[in-house]
């Protein structure tokens, strides 16, 4: 659609795909005054039938409306759960599933080929799923395939999409009923880990004196407070735990498999960046994050990756 707008040079172009006007924006002028001058307007995100039937009523950040109750879920999740002091409060998760997945390479026999994209999603995902719920989930592998499942059948248009009104093409395509079948399963999976959490919790010896509480930890003790300046029920905690999981596993999955790709493609690039990480790590038996900030040029490529895939994007 860019190139399209480009061509016909219309950085404000109208397009009509069935029965939904989209509005594409190309041009720097015309981003910033949709998403700076009249950010207010343009804040609450647009929904398909088939992700209406995917999230149903459990609206988080991602879909809920513009207004008061989405301003508060937003305090909630910058001030409560992702404040500095409490990603640093995970970082013995992040570096503890990190030297798990060097261990398990290291295992690997001499010229085995290791799938990185297998390795990178285990490893954030199962650091995603730690913080939430302070352990690993035993439902791991089917929660994951049903996330997968749901975001194909939630991405991209479908003819059921487009003609809203017609129930001939709802029926014709059968996502929105898939859909439902998804969010009925995916729910029940985020009870199953509710109820984990707090099982665990009871079974603990000493619970109240852990010195980490993990997300689940906090919206529940918000939720039970009864605050009257927040309403947060379970039915918007399940559905920020989906969001909160979404957002960190597939962003950063993918932009990690960017940058090595990215150095895959650029051996010099890559021999550099090796270099300095001999050098600067040499002889420290287990690398912390700590010992991260000395690696400069590592530091560089990674903060240009991110440019570079947002301008993409």
């Amino acid at each position: 659609m860019a190139n399209l707008a480009l061509q016909c040079s219309a950085p404000v172009m109208h397009l009509q795909l069935g029965e939904l006007h989209v509005v594409v924006i190309s041009s720097a002028d015309a981003a910033k005054e949709v998403l700076k001058t009249h950010d207010v307007t343009f804040a609450t995100r647009a929904m398909s039938l088939t992700v209406k039937a995917t999230i149903g009523d459990r609206l988080g950040l991602f879909f809920l409306p513009y207004g008061a109750q989405w301003r508060e879920l937003r305090k909630v999740c910058t001030v409560q759960l992702l404040s500095t002091n409490r990603v640093q409060s995970f970082r013995p998760i992040r570096e503890d599933e990190t030297t798990r997945l060097v261990r398990d390479i290291a295992s690997l026999l001499p010229g085995e080929q290791v799938n990185l994209t297998s390795c990178i999603t285990k490893l954030v995902t199962d650091s995603a799923l730690r913080a939430i719920m302070g352990e690993q989930f035993q439902w791991r592998e089917e929660f994951l395939e049903t996330i997968a499942m749901t975001y194909k059948k939630a991405t991209g248009f479908r003819i059921g999409d487009l003609f809203p009104s017609s129930s001939v093409m709802r029926a014709i395509s059968g996502t929105v009923r898939e859909a439902k079948q998804y969010n009925s399963k995916l729910f029940e999976l985020v009870d199953r880990a509710i109820e984990q959490h707090e099982k665990r919790k009871m079974e603990a010896v000493v619970d109240n004196n852990r010195k980490t509480l993990d997300l689940l930890d906090v919206l529940l003790r918000i939720q039970k407070e009864n605050d009257p300046g927040c309403s947060l029920t379970i039915a918007s905690i399940k559905a920020v735990i989906l969001d909160i999981f979404v957002a960190a596993s597939s962003g950063t999955s993918a932009l990690i498999q960017w940058a090595m790709l990215e150095l895959m493609r650029n051996p010099e690039v890559m021999k550099k960046a090796q270099l300095e990480i001999r050098h600067v790590l040499q002889g420290i038996p287990k690398v912390t994050e700590d010992d991260l900030i000395a690696l400069k040029y590592l530091k560089t490529g990674h903060q240009g990756n991110i440019k570079m895939r947002h301008y993409r994007y």
